[in-house]
């Protein structure tokens, strides 16, 4: 279980490290692929998904240097873009850093808890003392 959250909470750390580059770094940048109908980018420091229903000319990978209007709330817009026919998402990427975030915290949070030598469910302290389980709400050591 120690191992596991161990995990758990440096895959959390990568996460948050990852998330936060992007969200600041697509502020002024683009990196997205096209579909025949649909593009999938990080932008304005955004997840976006575009739908064409008219179809794009070109498919594949792309990246564009220039500043978009930013999106800090979840945002749909439909029309406003090349035709009437078009819809946008924007997702801000600080929500899924929001939760991703505190979800690694909470990971370390037991770490936090109690220092070493107190027992780590109610914080008595074991030092000094030879025990098997803990006196006071009776957890093994």
């Amino acid at each position: 279980m120690k191992r596991k959250r161990g995990r758990v909470k440096w895959v959390g750390v990568t996460a948050c490290a990852l998330l936060l580059c992007a969200w600041i770094g697509t502020f002024w940048s683009a990196l997205g692929y096209q579909f025949p109908t649909v593009v999938v980018d990080l932008s304005v420091g955004c997840f976006e998904v575009s739908v064409y229903p008219q179809g794009m000319p070109m498919q594949g990978w792309f990246a564009a240097w220039q500043p978009y209007e930013v999106y800090w709330l979840p945002t749909l817009i439909r029309g406003r873009f090349i035709t009437s026919r078009t819809t946008h998402v924007f997702v801000p990427l600080w929500i899924p850093l929001l939760f991703v975030g505190a979800a690694t915290i909470l990971a370390f949070r037991h770490d936090w808890l109690f220092a070493p030598g107190h027992c780590q469910t109610c914080g008595y302290d074991l030092r000094g003392a030879e025990h098997e389980v803990c006196p006071e709400c009776g957890v093994e050591v």
